[in-house]
């Protein structure tokens, strides 16, 4: 992600936001399926991206059977030919249209370190 020109939140489910974007993706790492893209630390619970239809294809930069972005600032998400859902047992559903995305994580700002962190739920 160069710069958040071309960038609209489109939806939020806790600590994890969901962008369109005009930054065209790549079509790499295509999953089987569904691609859980982050984990709660606490709760076990997690931010997954599921096709609606069989023709549905989702890449991203994730690679692993349990892959997560929590090494990572942002995730890439390429929804292709239908529509895919994101789902996480707390929060409502976020529909995501044939298009480019980013996920990404809330932070917080510490003025004693002066240090980013990323919320922890």
């Amino acid at each position: 992600m160069k710069n958040t020109k071309g960038l609209k939140l489109i939806g939020r489910q806790g600590d994890v936001f969901f962008f369109a974007t005009t930054e065209e993706q790549k079509e790499c790492n295509k999953s089987n399926g569904k691609i859980t893209i982050a984990l709660g630390e606490h709760s076990g619970h997690h931010h997954t991206v599921v096709p609606m239809t069989a023709e549905t294809k989702i890449f991203s930069q994730l690679e692993g059977s349990h892959p997560s972005f929590d090494d990572k600032d942002f995730v890439e998400i390429l929804v292709k030919d239908g529509d895919a859902v994101v789902r996480h047992e707390d929060h409502g559903a976020i529909i995501l249209s044939p298009g480019n995305y980013i996920a990404s994580r809330q932070k917080t700002y510490s003025v004693v370190t002066k240090q980013l962190n990323r919320v922890i739920d």
